[in-house]
């Protein structure tokens, strides 16, 4: 009798077990253990599902999981302009600020009034002779501190050295107090103080608005102009606005950094609007020539009244006599 092995055996055994197995399956009693369905879940924006399923493994018998969507960028990508800047050039520092300083005097031109421009970087081009400013009868010198805020141009204001007093001070309103972490009541506590320094300097001054930023919203620039405006108002200063000389949807009139204006044709607006604020201060504070004085005027000759005759009767007058008009009368000696 042959010998039984191992192999065959085990093999015998297992194939028991699975017959056991397929007729508990068939008893409606018996009811085999399985694992629950998984239930699906819905994608909340805080939670994101257990497990992504791609559509092409979708099938029939399967719970196919929602996608997560893509969150909308919370950062604002601020818009950038199209035009053209020239190389920034090395400036020397300033001892009083420590930033990068330019102070430009004109020739002194006998037939040309003076004007001094008061500003930011924004005068870089035209102190660098990039931008050229409008020809007429008015001689421009710079004084340009770029990055500088309304306090800091103050005090530059204050230690700059000029040969000769303006005729009129053209001040670009400082912007960079947009970005300096301070509120707009201090930006314009310290506008009023660089607006008083510069009246000590010249009496006769202006404000051109500063050109808008296409990196800084529009409601905070609109802010901080108001309140520049209510303090050159409260100091009787003449105040421009330049919004509406420089749209956002020309994008020609920026550099690509968004801030500062290009070359063309950008600052050659700018120079346009601070040559004729300059030009129509100028001509708005000149003293009117006196009138001249009324032609005398001859008085009438007094109006003499002379008194009325008086009729003075002395003795008897006799009485005319009643005479015929067809007789005839003789006269003697005067007398009838």
């Amino acid at each position: 009798m042959p010998r039984k092995g191992r192999r065959s055996e085990a093999a015998r055994k297992q194939w028991r077990t699975l017959d056991q197995e397929d007729l508990q399956g068939s008893r409606p009693d018996v009811a085999k253990p399985r694992t629950s369905p998984p239930t699906a879940r819905a994608w909340t924006p805080t939670q994101s599902p257990e497990k992504k399923m791609s559509r092409l493994l979708e099938s029939p018998g399967q719970v196919v999981c929602q996608e997560e969507p893509r969150r909308p960028l919370t950062s604002l990508v601020s818009r950038r302009g199209t035009g053209h800047r020239h190389r920034v050039l090395k400036w020397p520092f300033s001892p009083v600020t420590f930033r990068s300083h330019k102070l430009v005097l004109p020739a002194e031109v006998p037939e040309k009034k003076f004007a001094l421009l008061v500003g930011d970087s924004h005068l870089r081009a035209i102190a660098d002779g990039f931008v050229s400013m409008p020809e007429g009868n008015l001689s421009f010198g710079l004084l340009a501190t770029p990055g500088a805020l309304a306090e800091e141009l103050r005090r530059e204001v204050l230690g700059a050295v000029l040969p000769r007093t303006p005729e009129v001070v053209c001040l670009l309103a400082p912007s960079n107090n947009l970005e300096a972490r301070r509120t707009v009541q201090q930006s314009g506590a310290d506008f009023e103080g660089l607006l008083l320094t510069v009246g000590n300097l010249c009496p006769n001054v202006v404000v051109v608005d500063f050109p808008p930023r296409l990196t800084v919203e529009e409601d905070q620039q609109q802010l901080l102009r108001q309140e520049y405006h209510r303090v050159a108002a409260r100091r009787n200063v003449r105040y421009l606005s330049v919004v509406e000389h420089f749209p956002r949807s020309r994008l020609d009139l920026w550099s690509r950094d968004g801030v500062h204006l290009s070359d063309h044709p950008g600052m050659e607006v700018l120079a346009q609007l601070l040559w004729a604020a300059s030009y129509t201060q100028l001509e708005s504070s000149a003293p009117t020539s006196p009138a001249p004085p009324p032609a005398p005027v001859t008085p009438p000759p007094p109006v003499v009244r002379r008194p009325p005759p008086r009729l003075v009767v002395v003795g008897e007058v006799p009485a005319p006599r009643p005479s015929d008009p067809f007789a005839w009368t003789v006269v003697r000696g005067g007398q009838r």
